[in-house]
């Protein structure tokens, strides 16, 4: 389990209660302000609508232009969803199954590790992969990777190499280690099967049916008037200069982690989701079911929250915080994206999703 997401549970069931607020904006800022946060941008939406948009706070610390409702914020591993729907949709046309191999679609894959050779798209994606997690640019297993070449599709095919030539971190099937690298794989996977990328891939399967757009890259590599992504320092927030190296995940890893998107095509991404799963749609139960049984479903955590049953997951880059759930028996799903990171950023986010979940929920 990531240390990210570990953290998420437990803010989530020991959170405490407050008096709610009829305004959603107004209970932000009082959220934002006092935790000397940067900004903030909700959505709640029920199968059928949207009940609430609101976004408060700044795009950059230290200047005046407010956070709206069409910028873009960094998902961070809500990405994963995503990248899990794309591939979903590739096996109800037949290019997939979840049985899929790694050797099934690269059958020119060679030296593969004994342990590797039978791991499935299904346990990719439910890190049962036993694939080490590449969470962390700074982590001992970055260290010890070749330099990739090419582009994005031609780096992970060759990520995808090294990885499944290398053992294991964890035996295969045996236990859950949460990992970027089985969604790199996943999706190095869907792009020798299809010749698409994986950008392609996910907005010809995902964004363009919902009618959604998502860039992937940074807020900021749109253009300079986009939300700067803040690490939280005693005083509040830092600016933090995203064309630095290592601002954010390799290239190859993006599927597990790296697009933006705006709060209003985030939430028509979570309505889609929760329509299907009050229709009883068998793809999209299957892919919010934990296929063990236990905290990972396919893209998303499957845990409870306040006694109901709940997707949900978190994401970050370092700069920016997403928190998303859908309760599927109360019809009611919240976003909460924040252009800051750090334990005051997910505590606050966690707290403002618990509290417009149990506002929201019909009973």
């Amino acid at each position: 389990m990531s240390r990210m997401f570990r953290a998420f549970l437990a803010l989530i069931l020991n959170v405490a209660a407050f008096a709610q607020s009829a305004d959603i904006t107004e209970f932000l800022q009082k959220q934002v302000q006092p935790n000397h946060l940067a900004g903030m941008a909700v959505i709640v939406v029920r199968g059928d609508s949207v009940i609430a948009v609101a976004a408060v706070g700044v795009r950059h610390d230290g200047q005046t232009t407010p956070i709206g409702s069409s910028d873009l914020f960094h998902l961070g591993s809500n990405t994963k969803a995503i990248t899990a729907t794309m591939i979903a949709r590739l096996i109800q046309a037949g290019k997939l199954k979840w049985s899929t191999t790694p050797a099934d679609a690269f059958p020119d894959l060679n030296d593969v590790d004994p342990a590797l050779k039978r791991i499935t798209v299904e346990q990719l994606l439910s890190h049962y992969a036993g694939l080490p997690p590449y969470e962390d640019t700074s982590d001992k297993e970055f260290k010890t990777l070749p330099k990739f070449t090419g582009n994005a599709t031609e780096r992970r095919s060759q990520f995808t190499n090294w990885v499944l030539r290398h053992p294991p971190a964890v035996p295969p099937g045996t236990k859950p280690l949460y990992s970027n690298a089985g969604y790199a794989v996943a999706a190095a996977m869907a792009e020798r099967v299809t010749g698409s990328t994986w950008e392609q891939l996910v907005t010809n399967e995902v964004l363009d049916p919902i009618g959604i757009h998502a860039v992937f890259a940074w807020p900021l590599a749109v253009g300079a008037g986009e939300p700067w992504g803040h690490t939280e320092n005693k005083k509040g927030v830092k600016p933090v200069d995203q064309s630095a190296k290592d601002s954010e995940l390799p290239a190859y890893l993006r599927p597990a982690g790296g697009m933006a998107m705006t709060i209003a095509d985030y939430g028509k991404f979570l309505q889609a989701n929760l329509q299907a799963l009050r229709s009883k749609d068998a793809l999209f139960t299957h892919l919010h079911t934990a296929p063990m049984r236990d905290k990972y479903a396919l893209g998303w955590g499957a845990q409870s929250i306040d006694g109901v049953p709940s997707s949900a997951h978190t994401g970050s880059a370092g700069s920016f915080y997403a928190v998303a759930a859908i309760q599927s028996a109360q019809n009611v799903g919240v976003a909460v994206l924040l252009n800051s990171d750090g334990s005051r950023s997910a505590a606050t986010a966690a707290k403002v999703l618990k509290a417009l979940l149990k506002q929201f929920a019909v009973q």
